[in-house]
């Protein structure tokens, strides 16, 4: 997949490359068709156009993808916007047995988890967590995810208000026992950097626009073929001509 978006990126930048003195004569006339052209002239001419067209959201759809595919593209980005890059976190969902009244509570000790401890929770601390959730945002939220700690009484809880897309996400995190909020990041505060790096795989679908952009990404990445059929009708065409004349 990650060569695969590496030869899309070089068949751009070479098609740009090529028909660069067209695009410099006339910017305007290079995103026109023109369907009075016939044979090969239409067949470059609707090569050319629709390629001037879908370059943008190709060119979107390609760098997002890399984000995924190379790690060195990744950190690389992350270092150019100032970005933090965000941890990967491991959760485990703990998992309680009914005990009867006459069993004695057995200790509660810490679980691994990957490389990290994590400790079991109880269903009262849960409910309390919630609970202090819903009254702090005043239960103005679509969706909400909660973050079991590592330990102590810190609970996290990533939330969607009224957000566009899915990672239009807001994160809270706050201490049980006092109602303290030791951390509110808003996604309505951050700068439009942040906003775009945190939503790298709404932007890779178009979904970040909203149902025009998602539709206009489908639409184009639909047109795919077309280059690769005008492309290689130009190539055949081209190759007689020259048969012909020698």
């Amino acid at each position: 997949m990650a060569i695969s978006v590496v030869s899309l990126l070089v068949l751009m930048f070479s098609g740009i490359y090529i028909y660069f003195p067209r695009i410099k004569k006339s910017f305007s006339q290079s995103l026109k068709l023109n369907f009075q052209s016939k044979g090969r002239f239409f067949l470059a001419n609707l090569h050319s156009a629709i390629g001037m067209w879908v370059i943008p959201f190709y060119l979107v759809a390609s760098l997002t993808g890399l984000y995924w595919s190379y790690e060195w593209f990744n950190n690389s980005l992350h270092q150019i916007t100032g970005v933090e890059k965000p941890k990967k976190q491991h959760m485990q969902n703990s998992q309680e047995q009914n005990k009867s009244h006459s069993e004695k509570p057995k200790e509660q000790k810490p679980e691994m988890n990957g490389s990290q401890m994590v400790e079991k929770v109880s269903f009262e601390d849960i409910s309390l967590a919630v609970d202090t959730f819903n009254t702090l945002i005043e239960n103005k939220y679509a969706t909400a995810t909660l973050r079991f700690p590592q330990k102590g009484t810190i609970y996290t809880f990533s939330y969607i208000s009224n957000a566009h897309h899915d990672h239009s996400r807001n994160t809270m995190e706050f201490d049980i026992k006092t109602k303290e909020i030791t951390k509110h990041d808003k996604f309505e505060d951050k700068t439009l950097v942040q906003k775009l790096m945190g939503s790298i795989l709404m932007l890779h679908t178009g979904e970040y626009f909203g149902v025009v952009g998602q539709t206009l990404m489908f639409l184009a990445s639909l047109m795919m073929p077309l280059f690769a059929i005008t492309g290689l009708m130009l190539y055949i065409k081209r190759t007689k001509k020259k048969s012909i004349k020698e």
